[in-house]
């Protein structure tokens, strides 16, 4: 199994637990993320951050021959 999620247009996919960080990848360009999710003061805010070791890693592991 992979660490990546794999999901589909416009389907729901995940259940984040509290504090649990979110690893996104790109399958078109291999541009992976790291997402935080916080609530605060009844608010969602959502934080992403470019994960350069890990898109290293992905891209070299699905580079097309």
């Amino acid at each position: 199994m992979s660490k990546y999620e794999s999901v589909k247009n416009d389907e729901s996919f995940v259940i984040i637990p509290k504090k649990e960080v979110l690893v996104l990848a790109c399958c078109d360009c291999g541009l992976v993320h790291n997402i935080r999710f916080t609530v605060k003061k009844e608010k969602l805010h959502i934080t992403m951050d470019r994960n350069n070791r890990a898109t290293g890693q992905y891209r070299r592991r699905n580079r097309t021959k």
